[in-house]
C-alpha cells in the first residue's frame, strides 16, 4: 500500500550502519482533519514508525531533514516487520520511506 503525506518527526532519527548501507529509523506524527456526520471539525493524530535505507546519510541531512520537529513530505509503502517482546512475536506496521522532502524546519530558540 502506497503512503504519501505531510508529517512531523517526533524525535531525531537513529541510524544503524550495515555493510551494504545505513538505515534511519524515525517516528512521525500525521495530522488528520475532517468533519464528522454532524459537520463538526475533528482532528486526529496518527503516529507511525518509519525506516529509510541509503548507502549513507550526511550529517547535514540528519541534522536538517531527520531532526525532531521537522515537517516533511514522505512517500513510501506500508510494511509489516516481526518484533519479539517477552518471548512473543508481534507484527509492527511501519512506513518504508522511498522519498522524503523537507517542508519546514522547527524554530530554533
Amino acid at each position: 500500500m502506497q503512503v504519501l503525506g505531510k508529517a512531523t518527526l517526533t524525535a531525531d532519527a537513529t541510524v544503524k550502519e550495515f555493510e551494504k548501507g545505513s538505515v534511519a529509523n524515525f517516528s512521525v506524527a500525521i495530522n488528520r482533519v475532517y468533519k464528522n456526520d454532524k459537520k463538526e471539525k475533528v482532528e486526529k493524530t496518527i503516529f507511525m514508525d518509519c525506516r529509510m535505507s541509503r548507502k549513507s546519510f550526511s550529517e547535514d541531512f540528519l541534522n536538517t531533514v531527520l531532526a525532531k520537529g521537522t515537517t516533511v513530505n514522505i512517500s513510501g509503502t506500508l510494511e509489516n516487520a516481526p518484533n519479539e517482546k517477552d518471548g512473543k512475536t508481534y507484527e509492527n506496521l511501519h512506513i518504508r520511506v522511498n522519498d522524503i522532502d523537507l517542508v519546514k524546519t522547527p524554530k530554533k530558540d
